[in-house]
């Protein structure tokens, strides 16, 4: 299962909540490092553009 990751630009504000990549589980070539690419784009504009559903565990913190 996918952990659901966050990315923050540097004023300590949320850009990002999602998953790592595209795959689930496979060793995929084409993989899309989401999260990497995200930051990457945050690092230079400051924000995020999108977010994509991760597959975590349905634990609800309370």
């Amino acid at each position: 299962m996918y952990p659901k990751v966050f990315g923050f630009n540097a004023q300590g504000e949320l850009q990002y909540r999602g998953r790592l990549d595209d795959v689930w589980l496979q060793n995929d070539p084409n993989r899309v490092p989401e999260l990497v690419n995200t930051m990457q784009l945050i690092a230079v504009i400051g924000k995020g553009l999108n977010n994509n559903a991760s597959m975590g565990c349905s634990i609800k913190w309370r």
